[in-house]
């Protein structure tokens, strides 16, 4: 499996980086008794029907998923994520 995580709204290249991440997975990683590797896409916000048109013409499973932001998680779960400052500045001390 591959996921890609991508911090801003889906783009339509996306799916050709997946497709050749995949690619690279199958000749170099994937064995002959794996399973039928697949790509998922996780983005900010995506157009289903942008989206529609270019799984349409896809060979290998892929999807595109969003993820929700932690202001719309219910409280008992947001509590134990950390905020978008946060993250923010964690990645500043990398």
């Amino acid at each position: 499996m591959v996921f890609e995580l991508k911090a801003r709204e889906f783009d339509p290249r996306d799916i050709g980086q997946l497709q050749m991440y995949l690619a690279l997975v199958n000749k170099h990683v994937k064995e002959k008794t794996h399973n039928q590797s697949i790509g998922i896409i996780v983005c900010k916000d995506k157009n289903r029907t942008v989206v529609e048109y270019m799984l349409e013409e896809t060979k290998q499973p892929v999807g595109v998923a969003t993820y929700n932001q932690r202001k719309n998680l219910p409280e008992n779960i947001a509590k134990y994520l950390p905020s978008e400052e946060e993250i923010i500045k964690r990645l500043e001390k990398l």
